[in-house]
Protein backbone atom coordinates (compact mmCIF):
# COMPACT_ATOMS: atom_id res chain seq x y z
CA UNK A 1 0.00 0.00 0.00
CA UNK A 2 0.78 3.78 -0.11
CA UNK A 3 3.86 4.51 2.30
CA UNK A 4 2.95 7.23 5.44
CA UNK A 5 4.94 10.39 3.48
CA UNK A 6 2.70 9.62 -0.02
CA UNK A 7 -0.55 9.97 2.63
CA UNK A 8 1.00 13.10 3.94
CA UNK A 9 1.47 14.15 0.66
CA UNK A 10 -2.10 13.58 -0.36
CA UNK A 11 -3.28 14.80 2.82
CA UNK A 12 -1.68 18.69 2.57
CA UNK A 13 -3.05 18.50 -0.79
CA UNK A 14 -6.57 17.52 -0.08
CA UNK A 15 -6.31 19.98 2.77
CA UNK A 16 -6.80 22.96 0.07
CA UNK A 17 -9.83 21.06 -1.31
CA UNK A 18 -11.68 20.12 1.88
CA UNK A 19 -13.22 22.09 4.62
CA UNK A 20 -10.93 20.85 8.08
CA UNK A 21 -11.18 21.83 11.29
CA UNK A 22 -8.21 20.39 12.79
CA UNK A 23 -5.65 19.86 10.40
CA UNK A 24 -3.59 17.78 13.27
CA UNK A 25 -6.67 15.01 13.50
CA UNK A 26 -7.22 15.01 9.85
CA UNK A 27 -3.30 14.14 8.88
CA UNK A 28 -3.59 11.67 12.56
CA UNK A 29 -6.13 9.93 11.27
CA UNK A 30 -4.90 9.74 7.21
CA UNK A 31 -1.84 7.83 8.82
CA UNK A 32 -3.16 5.82 12.01
CA UNK A 33 -4.47 3.43 10.07
CA UNK A 34 -0.63 2.25 9.81
CA UNK A 35 0.01 2.45 12.82
CA UNK A 36 -0.46 -1.44 13.63
CA UNK A 37 1.60 -4.73 13.75
CA UNK A 38 3.24 -5.85 10.94
CA UNK A 39 1.02 -9.04 10.16
CA UNK A 40 -1.53 -9.66 7.73
CA UNK A 41 -3.98 -10.19 9.91
CA UNK A 42 -3.65 -6.74 11.40
CA UNK A 43 -3.44 -5.30 8.02
CA UNK A 44 -6.40 -6.43 7.56
CA UNK A 45 -8.10 -5.20 10.51
CA UNK A 46 -6.68 -1.42 10.66
CA UNK A 47 -7.90 -1.43 6.92
CA UNK A 48 -11.53 -3.55 6.68
CA UNK A 49 -9.84 -5.95 4.26
CA UNK A 50 -12.42 -8.63 3.38
CA UNK A 51 -12.93 -11.47 0.90
CA UNK A 52 -15.36 -10.92 -2.07
CA UNK A 53 -16.52 -11.94 -5.34
CA UNK A 54 -16.45 -15.57 -4.32
CA UNK A 55 -13.19 -15.21 -2.19
CA UNK A 56 -11.62 -15.41 -5.45
CA UNK A 57 -10.62 -11.59 -4.72
CA UNK A 58 -9.60 -9.20 -1.79
CA UNK A 59 -10.88 -5.57 -0.95
CA UNK A 60 -10.77 -2.68 1.58
CA UNK A 61 -14.12 -2.06 2.36
CA UNK A 62 -14.11 1.88 3.18
CA UNK A 63 -17.63 1.46 2.98
CA UNK A 64 -17.92 -0.79 6.37
CA UNK A 65 -15.99 1.87 7.76
CA UNK A 66 -18.36 4.40 6.84
CA UNK A 67 -21.28 3.03 7.76
CA UNK A 68 -19.58 1.84 11.41
CA UNK A 69 -18.51 5.85 11.78
CA UNK A 70 -20.73 7.68 9.63
CA UNK A 71 -22.25 10.08 13.20
CA UNK A 72 -18.59 10.83 13.60
CA UNK A 73 -17.19 11.45 9.84
CA UNK A 74 -18.43 14.65 9.02
CA UNK A 75 -17.73 15.94 13.19
CA UNK A 76 -14.06 14.88 13.08
CA UNK A 77 -11.68 15.15 10.95
CA UNK A 78 -9.67 12.47 12.76
CA UNK A 79 -12.63 9.45 11.15
CA UNK A 80 -12.41 11.69 7.75
CA UNK A 81 -8.68 10.92 7.39
CA UNK A 82 -9.07 7.37 7.78
CA UNK A 83 -11.88 6.97 5.41
CA UNK A 84 -9.72 8.89 2.94
CA UNK A 85 -6.50 6.67 3.73
CA UNK A 86 -8.99 3.46 2.89
CA UNK A 87 -10.07 4.65 -0.06
CA UNK A 88 -6.11 5.83 -1.16
CA UNK A 89 -5.64 2.38 -0.14
CA UNK A 90 -8.16 1.02 -1.96
CA UNK A 91 -7.30 1.90 -4.83
CA UNK A 92 -3.81 1.43 -4.91
CA UNK A 93 -3.01 -1.81 -5.79
CA UNK A 94 -5.50 -1.57 -8.51
CA UNK A 95 -3.68 0.82 -10.00
CA UNK A 96 -0.09 -0.58 -9.37
CA UNK A 97 -1.57 -3.88 -11.16
CA UNK A 98 -2.56 -2.18 -14.11
CA UNK A 99 1.13 0.11 -14.24
CA UNK A 100 2.46 -3.60 -14.16
CA UNK A 101 4.04 -2.92 -10.60
CA UNK A 102 2.82 -5.79 -8.97
CA UNK A 103 0.92 -8.90 -9.66
CA UNK A 104 -0.84 -11.51 -7.66
CA UNK A 105 2.54 -13.23 -7.01
CA UNK A 106 3.86 -9.87 -5.55
CA UNK A 107 6.80 -12.22 -3.75
CA UNK A 108 8.26 -10.59 -0.37
CA UNK A 109 11.45 -9.62 -2.56
CA UNK A 110 8.96 -7.33 -4.77
CA UNK A 111 7.70 -5.75 -1.99
CA UNK A 112 11.19 -5.05 0.02
CA UNK A 113 12.37 -3.61 -3.17
CA UNK A 114 9.06 -0.87 -3.04
CA UNK A 115 9.33 -0.33 0.35
CA UNK A 116 13.28 0.90 -0.46
CA UNK A 117 11.83 2.62 -3.21
CA UNK A 118 9.29 4.67 -0.93
CA UNK A 119 12.78 5.38 1.38
CA UNK A 120 14.46 6.94 -1.51
CA UNK A 121 11.31 8.77 -2.77
CA UNK A 122 10.77 10.90 0.41
CA UNK A 123 12.69 13.32 0.24
CA UNK A 124 11.34 14.33 -3.00
CA UNK A 125 7.72 14.50 -1.64
CA UNK A 126 8.70 15.92 1.74
CA UNK A 127 10.59 18.76 -0.27
CA UNK A 128 8.17 19.31 -2.57
CA UNK A 129 5.04 19.55 -0.74
CA UNK A 130 6.96 20.92 2.33
CA UNK A 131 5.90 18.49 4.59
CA UNK A 132 6.74 18.23 8.14
CA UNK A 133 6.72 15.35 10.72
CA UNK A 134 4.70 17.50 13.37
CA UNK A 135 1.56 15.54 14.30
CA UNK A 136 0.79 15.06 17.56
CA UNK A 137 -0.81 12.54 19.14
CA UNK A 138 -4.06 14.03 21.15
CA UNK A 139 -4.83 13.36 24.97
CA UNK A 140 -6.56 10.32 25.21
CA UNK A 141 -6.46 9.17 22.04
CA UNK A 142 -7.44 5.16 23.26
CA UNK A 143 -10.58 6.64 24.14
CA UNK A 144 -11.80 7.26 20.89
CA UNK A 145 -14.76 5.04 19.27
CA UNK A 146 -11.89 4.18 16.94
CA UNK A 147 -10.02 1.80 19.43
CA UNK A 148 -13.08 -0.24 19.06
CA UNK A 149 -11.26 -1.22 15.62
CA UNK A 150 -8.01 -2.01 16.61
CA UNK A 151 -5.44 -1.31 19.36
CA UNK A 152 -3.30 1.25 17.15
CA UNK A 153 0.29 1.76 18.53
CA UNK A 154 0.44 5.44 18.02
CA UNK A 155 3.39 5.91 19.40
CA UNK A 156 5.53 3.85 17.21
CA UNK A 157 3.60 5.37 14.50
CA UNK A 158 4.88 8.99 15.44
CA UNK A 159 8.57 7.49 16.17
CA UNK A 160 8.54 6.09 12.43
CA UNK A 161 6.99 9.29 10.73
CA UNK A 162 9.68 11.13 12.39
CA UNK A 163 12.61 8.41 10.82
CA UNK A 164 10.75 9.12 7.27
CA UNK A 165 12.73 12.32 7.36
CA UNK A 166 16.02 11.30 8.01
CA UNK A 167 16.23 7.32 6.86
CA UNK A 168 16.80 6.86 3.36
CA UNK A 169 16.85 3.88 0.78
CA UNK A 170 19.81 2.22 -0.96
CA UNK A 171 20.93 2.31 -4.62
CA UNK A 172 18.29 3.13 -6.91
CA UNK A 173 14.86 2.98 -7.67
CA UNK A 174 13.72 0.04 -8.99
CA UNK A 175 9.85 -0.22 -9.71
CA UNK A 176 8.24 3.48 -8.72
CA UNK A 177 8.97 7.09 -9.49
CA UNK A 178 8.36 10.54 -8.24
CA UNK A 179 5.90 10.50 -11.99
CA UNK A 180 4.19 6.81 -11.18
CA UNK A 181 3.30 8.48 -6.96
CA UNK A 182 1.66 11.23 -8.72
CA UNK A 183 -0.41 9.65 -10.84
CA UNK A 184 -1.63 7.33 -8.25
CA UNK A 185 -1.84 10.12 -5.86
CA UNK A 186 -3.98 12.06 -8.55
CA UNK A 187 -6.19 9.06 -9.25
CA UNK A 188 -6.54 8.89 -5.44
CA UNK A 189 -7.40 12.50 -4.61
CA UNK A 190 -10.04 12.28 -7.26
CA UNK A 191 -11.51 9.85 -5.67
CA UNK A 192 -11.14 11.12 -2.12
CA UNK A 193 -12.94 14.29 -3.31
CA UNK A 194 -15.95 12.07 -5.05
CA UNK A 195 -16.32 10.32 -1.74
CA UNK A 196 -16.63 13.79 0.55
CA UNK A 197 -18.78 15.91 -1.93
CA UNK A 198 -20.80 12.49 -1.35
CA UNK A 199 -20.74 12.37 2.51
CA UNK A 200 -21.61 16.03 2.45
CA UNK A 201 -24.29 14.79 0.63
CA UNK A 202 -25.43 12.19 3.30
CA UNK A 203 -24.16 8.84 1.43
CA UNK A 204 -21.27 7.13 0.00
CA UNK A 205 -21.74 5.84 -3.24
CA UNK A 206 -18.26 4.71 -4.20
CA UNK A 207 -17.89 0.80 -4.73
CA UNK A 208 -15.12 -1.28 -2.85
CA UNK A 209 -15.58 -4.00 -5.23
CA UNK A 210 -15.05 -1.47 -7.65
CA UNK A 211 -11.11 -1.83 -7.04
CA UNK A 212 -10.55 -5.55 -5.65
CA UNK A 213 -7.67 -7.32 -6.69
CA UNK A 214 -6.84 -10.85 -7.13
CA UNK A 215 -6.44 -12.77 -3.99
CA UNK A 216 -3.02 -14.58 -4.15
Amino acid sequence: MASRIIHLSMTYRLENHLTIKNKNRFRLGQLIPDAILRTDHDHSVSHFKVACKDYKHKMIDFRAFYQAYRDHILQDDLYMGYLLHLIADGCYREFMINHRQVNQENSRKIVEEIHNDYRLLNHYFINKYQLKADVVLPDKLQRESLYKTYDYKALDLIRDLGEDFVLHGQGDCIHLTPGLMEDYMNQAIDLSLQAYNQIVQGYLDLDPEDFAWPSQ
